[in-house]
Parts: structure tokens; C-alpha cells; sequence
């Protein structure tokens, strides 16, 4: 309003109702600014459920894995195109824990249906982690499944009771045997498992003279490139984990974690006998928790 003081001047006054009339049409604008995204959230809410209500997208798809919600799963998915990421640039759920994947166990390499490590079949299509129980000793010979694969944390026998390592894997997988065939799965070799439970261990058919070395020959003596050999190959076994005795990567490569004597690195869940050179003959694990078996594609 124009001031009553004889000392301002009409300048003045004029200068006061400018500034009111440019406020008021900047708190106008604003107004409908909001108003017109209320209107624009309300008609795209009703929009997406008079679809869903006539059979339209009821859910969201995501271009990457989904992850499953098991003993030792995630339980998020990821909307972008690789783990943990979102390529499309919408924001991406992240992971708890440890991720875990499920579907065919003939994809995923698992019995179950389920991988704990190298969880991301799109990345590692030939390789898995199959965390489980197996209480029939031994890693060393590939033999039948025993148990009809009916082992794995989320299969019908977790514990694995009645089953052998080979449960662990699907139908048209097997255990890995060596350093060598992990690394030609997964050129990163136990640095693409990180994705792994904690206090895991992953293991293989690989084994070799002493509790930190891997046999030169690639494997153990029940395999054909140690047959005929002087060398032990019965002593340690080795694989991927998060707990164990570091393995030497001069005679190991890919495959980081060792047992140590008689499994005294690992849980107690993990049981490997009373011979200190030969816990590949003897080893057992009994949950379904803390680690198990990588598998190979056939």
C-alpha cells in the first residue's frame, strides 16, 4: 500500500507495489507448478492400476538375475545389468548379505535350484557355488550322486545325510576337479565367488602334497594327469572360501583357500578324519550353512 510518510516518496512507493506484484505472481506460479504434479502423479497412479486391473504389468521386470530369498539369499534384485549395478539408470535395490540366485538347477549347476557363489549365471554360466551338506567322506574319486541329488542348503535333505559331494550338483554338472578347470569357467577364478556367505568354503576335487601346495600334476590321484605319479596328491584340499589357510597361488592359481590339517581352519561343521595326509579321502561337511562344493558343467 502506498506509505503514509511524509518523508518517502511516491519513487518509493512505486518501487513497493512492483515487488508486491512480482511476488504474488511468483507464489502464483508456483502454486501451479505443484498443482499440476499432484494432477500429473494422481492420473499416472490411476493409469497403472486401471492397467493392472485389466490385466497389464502388475509387477516390475528387471533386465538382471533376480535374487532369491533362501538360508544365506539376498533378498533384493537389481534393476540394472550387472550385479549390484543398475545399467538403465534407475536406482537399484542393494543386496543384503550375501547374494544368492535360483531357478533350473540345470542353469544355475546347483541341485537345489539354488547358487551361493558365483551367483550371476549371466557372467558365470559354467560355474556355481552349491552350499550344502554331504556326510558320505571323501572328495576325491567323481562318483555317482548318492542321494539322487536330493542335497543342497534348500534341497530335501540339507544336512546331507546319505549323500556324497556330487549331490551338491545338478544333473550335467560335477564337481570341479582342479585349479585348472575353475580357471577355465571363471578366468578370475575365486575373485568371481566373492559374492559368497561369510566363513564359507567352496571345494573342489583338487588336492596335492602338503596343506598349502597344489599337485603339480592338476588334481588328485584318482585323476588321469596324476595316474602313474610319485607324487601325494591326498594331502589338503582345496577350493574358494572366506575362511581356511591361504593356498600358495604359485602351484595353485586360481584356487585361494586351503583346509590346513585335518580341516582346523574351517567350522566345525567341516570334519576331515584322523589322517593329516589324506583329508581328501576323509572330509565331510555336515550343514547346510557354511559353505560347500563349486560345480563344473559337464
Amino acid at each position: 500500500m502506498p506509505s503514509t510518510n511524509p518523508n518517502e516518496s511516491p519513487e518509493r512507493d512505486l518501487e513497493y507495489l512492483l515487488l508486491v506484484a512480482h511476488y504474488s505472481r511468483f507464489v502464483w506460479l508456483i502454486g501451479v507448478i505443484l498443482t499440476g504434479g499432484c494432477a500429473a502423479r494422481s492420473s499416472l497412479e490411476l493409469g497403472s492400476s486401471d492397467a493392472g486391473g485389466a490385466g497389464g504389468v502388475a509387477s516390475e521386470t528387471t533386465s538382471g538375475p533376480s535374487v532369491a530369498t533362501g538360508q544365506n539369499a539376498a533378498t533384493a534384485s537389481t534393476s540394472g545389468e550387472g550385479p549390484g549395478s543398475s545399467g538403465s539408470g534407475e536406482s537399484a535395490v542393494s543386496t543384503v548379505a550375501a547374494s544368492s540366485s535360483s531357478g533350473s538347477p540345470a542353469d544355475l549347476g546347483c541341485a537345489d535350484g539354488t547358487r551361493e557363489a558365483y551367483a550371476f549365471p549371466m557372467y558365470y554360466p559354467d560355474i556355481a557355488g552349491c552350499a550344502g551338506g554331504f556326510r558320505i567322506p571323501g572328495v576325491g574319486c567323481p562318483e555317482p550322486p548318492a542321494c539322487n541329488r536330493q542335497g543342497g542348503n534348500d534341497g530335501p535333505i540339507p544336512q546331507g545325510q546319505g549323500c556324497n559331494v556330487e549331490d551338491l550338483c545338478a544333473e550335467g554338472w560335477h564337481v570341479c576337479l582342479s585349479a585348472v578347470e575353475v580357471k577355465s569357467h571363471a578366468v578370475n577364478g575365486c575373485f568371481g565367488a566373492s559374492d559368497m556367505p561369510a566363513s564359507s568354503f567352496f571345494v573342489t576335487r583338487q588336492s596335492g602334497p602338503n596343506n598349502l601346495d597344489c599337485a603339480a600334476c592338476g588334481g588328485n590321484a584318482c585323476l588321469p594327469s596324476c595316474q602313474g605319479t610319485a607324487e601325494l596328491t591326498t594331502n589338503g584340499i582345496f577350493g574358494c572360501g572366506t575362511i581356511g589357510t591361504p593356498s600358495n597361488p604359485a602351484t595353485c592359481g586360481v584356487l585361494d583357500e586351503t583346509t590346513s590339517d585335518l580341516c582346523k581352519d574351517l567350522p566345525p561343521s567341516w570334519r576331515c578324519g584322523t589322517d593329516s595326509s589324506a583329508e581328501l579321502l576323509n572330509v565331510v561337511h555336515r550343514e547346510p550353512y557354511q559353505g560347500g562344493a563349486l560345480c563344473c558343467r559337464d
